[in-house]
């Protein structure tokens, strides 16, 4: 994989495109440094102002993007494909390096504008400009309007960078799907229209209401989305540029099944768990847009927000919507393992056996494909709470936070501690799930029932709440903030947290152990 991504990047590097582009932001940096220095802006404002320079990004950067993309995805030779698995591993690879060239040749902007802006202007990083009454108002007047939004400069010119860096990517992904799903002649046409698209948008107003998410200028301008639409805007268009092309990589995968590109064995299994991810990676951004919904019309700022997602369901104090809302995100991935399992079990005898020969291959082939699901379904969830709570902290500070204030103090606790016990919750959580995994396939190997096996896994979390759970050595809902700070008030922070590891990564090693000794029982037989 590593050198697979090395050769993509080597063989994009040797573009002297990017020198000249990089010449023109550089005279565009020079031409702002006069108007930034009238204006009586810090280093951090003047790189705010060259970084947001919406005509360079549209007419420059976004320009040289489309055709170097162009040239990107048409740039293929068939006997390289033979060094990828299948066709999911070789987006993901043309895909992981195109992400990385286009974070590189953002890093190379911000170097240039950061060199000359404490060259020009020391080390400063506060909004302390004012506008002038020249040709330039209009220009500077967004700069100041990120005051309403961010903190510092700095922070501002971060969240346009990575917003830009996720835009551009997003349209290239657009592109390499359109190729892979209709050839060349019709990427060409795409290119003719996403050109088109992002001027109209950029160029007029049409935008400037929910049509603001067909218009693509609003995928790497931040402040036009950020200004005219709001924070939501921003949240929805990230949400569709990372849906999207999960959707479109589906769909091409499908297409591209029947042509060979290597050692492709079991692109069958891959791409149904692929599909299965997709429908849970929609079910928990809606299960934690729910809860931004609350925070912001709550008017609840982001550590309101964080404990929604991770407070769980307390034992001693039970309530049915928390407990609800805790087991959400378990039901989801293991409902979507139980059909996963059913379509496994009616292709087990023919698919296994031709090309396994044994079903002790075949198990630990689907296992670690599972697994691999189990994980991605975690991280995603993780990913996607640090990033909202991310930006819940920089646009809604003001908010309240009754909610979390108020579980502080009836366990005593300060706010960093609650951060860190936070965050802590949330990876728990990701191994609970593992947990969960292993009791689902435990059971299915051997009932044989996928029904049977969710509805079993299902009762463990129905007992959570009982009496009876509270007095096991290993009670389910050990990843809920609430049974977390239980646990912590007892024990202490460093133990208690050390006691909830133990006791999850013991049970999961049990289950992964009592698994693999299953595998063998089934060695070569039909069933």
């Amino acid at each position: 994989m590593v050198r697979q991504f090395r050769g993509e990047l080597v063989r994009e590097g040797q573009n002297k495109g990017i020198v000249l582009l990089l010449l023109v932001f550089t005279y565009f940096c020079g031409t702002n440094i006069p108007v930034a220095k009238a204006a009586n802006m810090s280093a951090g404002e003047y790189m705010l102002l060259s970084l947001s320079n919406h005509y360079y990004i549209v007419y420059g950067l976004f320009l040289f993007f489309m055709f170097w993309i162009f040239k990107n995805i048409r740039n293929e030779n068939n006997i390289e494909l033979i060094r990828y698995r299948d066709h999911g591993h070789y987006f993901a690879v043309r895909n992981g390096a195109a992400a990385i060239k286009i974070v590189i040749i953002i890093f190379m902007h911000v170097s240039i504008a950061a060199i000359l802006g404490v060259m020009n202007f020391g080390l400063s990083d506060e909004f302390r400009g004012h506008a002038l009454d020249t040709y330039y108002t209009s220009t500077l007047q967004f700069i100041y309007r990120f005051k309403d939004y961010f903190n510092s400069p700095l922070q501002a010119t971060a969240a346009v960078c990575i917003y830009m860096a996720i835009g551009f990517l997003f349209i290239y992904k657009i592109m390499f799907y359109v190729y892979k799903l209709f050839g060349d002649r019709i990427v060409i046409i795409s290119l003719c229209i996403i050109l088109i698209n992002v001027f109209i948008g950029f160029k007029t107003e049409v935008d400037e209401s929910v049509l603001e998410v067909v218009f693509l200028n609003n995928y790497f301008l931040l402040h036009h989305s950020l200004f005219l639409n709001g924070i939501w805007a921003v949240g929805t268009n990230i949400v569709i540029a990372f849906l999207a092309p999960m959707l479109l990589n589906r769909t091409a995968i499908r297409k591209n099944r029947g042509k060979r590109t290597g050692q492709g064995s079991n692109s069958y299994l891959r791409d149904m768990a692929e599909g299965k991810l997709l429908i849970s990676a929609a079910a928990v951004m809606i299960l934690i847009g729910m809860n931004l919904w609350v925070m912001i019309y709550g008017n609840h700022n982001w550590m309101d927000f964080l404990f929604l997602n991770v407070n769980g369901f307390s034992k001693s104090n039970f309530y049915w919507k928390e407990f609800l809302s805790f087991i959400s995100y378990f039901v989801i991935p293991i409902f979507m393992i139980s059909m996963f399992l059913e379509k496994e079990k009616m292709n087990r005898n023919t698919i296994s056996l031709f090309r396994y020969g044994s079903h002790e291959k075949w198990y630990r082939n689907v296992d670690k494909i599972l697994r691999t699901y189990v994980v991605k379904y975690s991280i995603l969830y993780v990913g996607l709470l640090l990033f909202l709570t991310s930006a819940a902290f920089f646009f809604n500070r003001s908010g309240k936070s009754d909610l979390a204030e108020e579980f502080i103090g009836n366990y005593g606790i300060t706010s960093s501690q609650f951060l860190e016990l936070a965050l802590f919750a949330a990876v728990v959580r990701g191994v609970e799930l593992l947990v969960l995994f292993e009791v689902d396939i435990l059971i299915f190997r051997i009932s044989g029932n996928t029904t049977v096996a969710f509805l079993m896994t299902g009762l463990g979390y129905l007992l959570a709440g009982s009496d009876i759970a509270q007095r096991t050595a290993y009670p389910f809902g050990s990843s809920a903030l609430y049974n977390i700070l239980e646990t912590v008030s007892r024990e202490g922070i460093g133990k208690g947290c050390l006691y909830v590891v133990m006791a999850d990564a013991g049970l999961l090693s049990i289950l992964m152990f009592t698994n693999k000794l299953l595998w063998g029982d089934r060695n070569g037989k039909c069933d």
